[in-house]
């Protein structure tokens, strides 16, 4: 970042605060080109009356009605108003029965019903009081001069959205004398894959732990991948982050024999797709590994695929559980720290 962009940056948080970071859009709404109030409001209400209707059947029920409006008038009235899809509607009827406590009709009553057995089977689950239910989990920090490996544990009550965490150095079975939960309970599952890497024209392996969310836990480089070295990898593994419940490899021959050595051979799961975790990790390295011109040293390789992987943790930011506006709200929040740290 240059130094113009940096106090550019500081001048706008001091006369507009953190907000006037935030990306704003230059489209202005043409109004001349949307439809009237008279056929909006019809649309609205279709919307919560018959959540389950497309956009084409609305338009030819209301067509009924003596509202003439297009399918793609249709949809363009509900995103405005954010009933884009089946599950907003559903949300905006719910919204709108809590506040005017209509009598609600038995599609509407039935397409809840089936809304509230979809969330449970989702694990989306009401909860009544604070306590009622909580959410735990641990999570790979980083490795810290000095320190070592660090783990994040976290629990979060799900009724006020109050979260606790605690940092450790070591994951295996702990007292967890702050709420009672074991952070050695996500090694339920490991995927251990390796990649060629090119070296001077010599062929190299790059091995790669990864856990059940795509984290990179161990990166080790090297010449042959024969049983000998596919039992020092796991073994590294296992001694840094506990031993799993189960290992997803894929059909090398060298694992077989690896998880029958160590007494794991009930424990190792293959398939065709199984492995994606493992396979997917490697993307961000190849795209590096061509903007770096490969490398030309196995120990600079190891150096940097073990960084790599420790920084490259901290930017999966799980895109497919949340929408574009709260990723990139975020990540305007993190950046804004982040300046604010290297200020200082």
């Amino acid at each position: 970042m240059s130094r113009d962009i940096f106090y550019r940056y500081e001048s706008a948080v001091e006369d507009g605060g953190v907000e006037a970071l935030f990306e704003r859009t230059r489209r202005k709404p043409n109004l001349a080109n949307r439809v009237d109030q008279a056929t909006e409001e019809p649309v609205i209400k279709s919307a919560t009356d018959f959540p389950a209707y497309g956009q084409a059947r609305t338009s030819n029920e209301l067509r009924n009605l003596g509202v003439f409006v297009s399918p793609s008038g249709v949809r363009s009235i509900w995103l405005r108003h954010d009933l884009a899809n089946f599950k907003a509607r559903l949300k905006a009827l719910e919204t709108k029965v809590a506040e005017d406590g209509g009598i609600l009709t038995d599609a509407q009553v039935q397409e809840l019903e089936k809304k509230k057995h979809d969330n449970e089977a989702c694990g989306e689950i009401e909860t009544a009081h604070p306590g009622y239910l909580g959410s735990q989990d641990t999570f790979y920090v980083g490795t810290f001069k000095g320190v070592g490996r660090v783990y994040q544990q976290t629990y979060v009550d799900t009724y006020c959205k109050v979260a606790h965490a605690k940092l450790y150095t070591v994951v295996h079975f702990l007292s967890g004398d702050w709420c009672g939960f074991n952070p050695a309970l996500t090694n339920w599952q490991r995927h251990l894959n390796e990649a060629f890497v090119r070296i001077n024209g010599e062929t190299h392996y790059l091995w790669r732990a990864a856990d059940h969310e795509g984290e990179v836990l161990e990166c080790f480089v090297t010449k042959r991948r024969d049983r000998k070295v596919t039992l020092k990898f796991p073994r590294k593994t296992m001694k840094r982050h506990g031993r799993p419940h189960i290992f997803v490899t894929d059909k090398l021959r060298s694992y077989g024999a690896m998880m029958k050595e160590i007494g794991n051979a009930d424990r190792q799961e293959t398939g065709r797709w199984q492995n994606n975790r493992a396979e997917n990790s490697h993307q961000p390295f190849r795209r590096r590994e061509r903007a770096m011109l490969r490398f030309r040293r196995m120990r600079t390789l190891q150096k940097f695929a073990a960084v790599h992987g420790s920084v490259n943790n901290h930017f999966k930011a799980e895109r497919h559980l949340y929408s574009r506006s709260s990723f990139k709200l975020n990540r305007v929040a993190a950046l804004t720290e982040w300046r604010g740290l290297c200020a200082a």
